[in-house]
């Protein structure tokens, strides 16, 4: 992949796309493709034959529709079922939306099968596969300049349409065949790649929200304080609890659901707080950004003010933890949403944030749900289940200290929290701008291209931001049981090297194991284990001095200091260290080698072929290398170059220091 050049690109005479490379053509949609929009609605009727439809629903929450997605049954008209047939390589947009920004989400048909139809509100697009590939339509659709076209065409009020007039008259940006062929497949590649960071990372929140409600359930059913004195408390699932707590029903705490009446003489345009059930959160939190007049929501709302606590009654909403103590409300009065119940609890005896904690603690919500009353999806939790909800209840100034010391803790979590959140935005923002970018022609990803060469550096760094990265790397390699010293040198070598960070002042040799630098690694394991970040354990091994590295606890209380020094390079940092996550020693020589030696001849002005790489591997470098076989050197040489993860001649050769 390398950036096209200004030169290689031309002017387009469409002013929403601007510039695309010289050697592809424009035309309209409709001369590359037959587009249809589907009437196949959702309904049986007699003597017409069953089939299965891929729904707005399908489109819209599906990249690609394949077989295992479960499909609405219908019944279509003989004329329909030839029509609107699903076949490999078809596209569908949808073509209504209620915002003109939410316009002509695609989806691409992987998998097939027979009477499966494009359903009503979509349109059905289906490529001529010999001038327009259709994964690469489907990803040209999803580049931001094509999404807002698309918003522009359409037409509407309150709920927008998009005509197939304006669909077949869209201009479509062809590159050659192949070419297109090499965009769609290294955005398969790449967008995979993303959206499996994504999920692990949207993983690791979830588990930070099991522990946030663990810590919140220890801290109400057993205190903060180890060390305490304990009594049983005579119920079963809460065993014991610190000896001064006493066992209260919640009832005697609180009141529930209190009287309107108490805003009744407020005047009718007096404004509120409304709160729907979509702006309360599963962590607390709630979106006040809509206010309606008193009178528009006396009746058929439930009512609320600052202090109260409120709990998501029906499922899953209750399930998910959704609940709030409430704070801020517009003119101190809020209504919202009949799902939600009310607490408003006695100041005497419970604080507000305190009944809080106790309404999102595990027993409340696993039990409740236990007690909920109605059928699938309208199942609620009654009001009387938490007025009769039986817990230790400590005095006062002990949920005082309990709030202030869980406070201390959930902040450190909320913190871990947003940033992971903040990655996830930032991994998102550049598969759309990398998909925009291929699709656009600005990035040139042909398996042929010229490789681009620049010994220009990218970032300088300190030797206090080379520590960081260490650590880093140490921490996020845990779960490869193969990670240790050679590992860790092969990595920073390729850091350094492939993303051209100046600063290192490394000295990589050229040794039996792959490029390294004995010096640089020793100032790294010195200066982590002295400050207390990593320990040190050293293993057997008849080659070399293997380590291995783990993380202290105050290592992971440092995030902050790598999102500081690395964060603008946090993605590609990770696409390399994703290349080690199931590699083992071996494996990562044989990748640090190749790119090395590749690397070496580059800065010697050589656009070196794959028998050059292999002869300066198995000539030049050290002669254990010939214990691996040639053609094991040429198949992973092969995987580096499909895998686009090229050197460009930066930083010093291995050769001037061995």
């Amino acid at each position: 992949m390398r950036y096209r050049k200004s030169e290689e690109l031309k002017e387009t005479d469409l002013e929403w796309f601007g510039e695309v490379p010289k050697s592809w053509d424009i035309r309209k949609l409709k001369f590359l493709s037959n587009v249809n929009s589907s009437n196949v609605n959702k309904k049986s009727k007699e003597g017409e034959e069953v089939v299965e439809l891929c729904n707005y629903t399908d489109v819209y929450y599906n990249e690609f529709i394949t077989n295992e997605l479960d499909f609405m049954k219908a019944t279509a008209s003989d004329k329909d079922i030839e029509r609107f047939q699903l076949v490999e390589g078809d596209v569908i947009i949808t073509k209504d939306s209620e915002s003109q920004d939410d316009m002509a989400v695609p989806t691409f048909v992987e998998e097939t099968k027979e009477n499966l139809l494009c359903g009503y509100h979509l349109a059905l697009i289906r490529s001529d596969e010999k001038v327009l590939n259709g994964k690469y339509l489907f990803r040209l659709f999803q580049s931001k300049k094509y999404r807002e076209e698309f918003g522009i065409r359409s037409n509407g009020i309150t709920r927008y349409g998009l005509g197939v007039h304006e669909l077949k008259n869209i201009s479509i940006h062809i590159p050659p065949l192949p070419e297109q062929r090499s965009i769609a497949t290294f955005l398969d590649r790449k967008t995979e790649a993303i959206d499996g960071l994504i999920q692990k990372k949207e993983q690791l929140i979830e588990r930070l929200k099991e522990k946030r409600q663990a810590l919140i359930t220890r801290a109400v059913t057993k205190g903060l304080d180890p060390d305490v004195p304990m009594k049983d408390s005579g119920i079963e699932w809460l065993a014991e609890i610190p000896e001064e707590w006493e066992i209260k029903r919640l009832k005697f705490l609180m009141e529930t659901n209190p009287s309107k009446q108490e805003v009744s003489d407020l005047p009718g345009n007096f404004e509120v707080s409304f709160l729907p059930m979509e702006k309360v959160g599963e962590t607390g939190e709630l979106t006040l950004d809509e206010t309606k007049q008193l009178k528009k929501v006396f009746n058929g709302y439930t009512y609320f003010t600052n202090e109260d606590v409120t709990v998501a009654k029906i499922t899953p909403c209750f399930e998910n933890g959704k609940g709030a103590l409430i704070k801020d409300l517009e003119n101190e009065v809020g209504f919202g949403t009949t799902e939600l119940t009310v607490f408003r609890p006695n100041p005497q005896k419970v604080l507000p944030e305190y009944l809080y904690y106790i309404t999102i603690s595990y027993p409340i919500r696993k039990i409740g749900k236990s007690f909920m009353y109605g059928a699938g999806g309208q199942k609620r939790v009654p009001d009387d289940f938490f007025e009769n909800f039986q817990l230790g209840i400590p005095s006062i100034e002990k949920q005082k200290e309990i709030i202030n010391d869980l406070k201390i803790e959930l902040e450190r979590l909320f913190i871990f929290r947003k940033k992971i959140r903040e990655q996830i935005q930032k991994l998102k923002e550049y598969r759309q701008s990398l998909i925009s970018a291929a699709v656009t022609g600005k990035i040139d990803v042909r398996a042929n291209q010229e490789l681009a060469i620049s010994d220009e550096p990218r970032k300088e760094i300190s030797s206090w931001d080379k520590f960081v990265l260490a650590l880093e790397i140490i921490k996020r390699m845990q779960n490869n049981q193969h990670f240790g010293r050679i590992m860790l040198v092969k990595i920073l070598f390729l850091i350094e090297y492939h993303l051209r960070v100046k600063g290192f002042n490394s000295n990589y040799k050229r040794w039996d194991h792959g490029p390294f630098d004995n010096q640089l690694i020793n100032s790294v394991e010195y200066n982590l284990k002295k400050d207390g970040w990593i320990d040190i354990d050293s293993i057997e091994s008849s080659d070399y001095d293997q380590k291995i590295y783990t993380p202290t606890g105050k290592a992971y209380e440092k995030s902050h200091y790598f999102n500081n020094s690395w964060g603008d390079l946090d993605d590609e940092i990770q696409d390399i260290l994703n290349i080690f996550n199931n590699a083992n020693s071996t494996q990562a020589e044989i990748i640090a080698t190749i790119y090395a030696a590749y690397n070496d001849l580059l800065i010697e002005k050589k656009e070196p072929s794959e028998d050059e790489v292999l002869d300066e591997i198995l000539n030049n470098w050290h002669p254990n290398k010939k214990k691996i076989s040639r053609k094991r050197w040429k198949s992973a040489y092969r995987w580096i170059k499909e895998k686009e993860f090229l050197p460009t001649g930066f930083g010093n050769s291995t050769k001037e220091a061995a």
